[in-house]
């Protein structure tokens, strides 16, 4: 079990970019997470309001497609800035610590 501990605290120091407090843990995000979550929230939105507004899916799959190149970037890299910026983030101690 403390192996697995310091396995873990390891991986955290490998990581780049920190995220806030889940359930007391520090957690991070990896950057296949921030893109992984950029995809889904691109597709979801776009292509289903553009077949919904054109009722065409050629037309909401080629409208999709280009928004789900060009704002995945740009979601990605806002994603990526605010990880680095400090502002509304609260530091929350551990209760002990060994």
């Amino acid at each position: 079990m403390f192996t697995k501990s310091i396995n873990k605290l390891d991986k955290r120091k490998r990581m780049r970019y920190s995220s806030e407090n889940f359930a007391g843990m520090n957690m991070v995000e990896e950057k296949k997470r921030s893109i992984l979550k950029a995809l889904s929230w691109r597709a979801t939105g776009t292509i289903i309001i553009s077949f919904i507004v054109t009722s065409n899916p050629l037309a909401a799959v080629s409208i999709g497609a280009f928004e789900l190149i060009t704002k995945t970037a740009l979601y990605y890299f806002h994603e990526r800035t605010w990880n680095k910026i400090e502002y509304g983030r609260k530091k929350i101690e551990p209760e002990y610590q060994i």
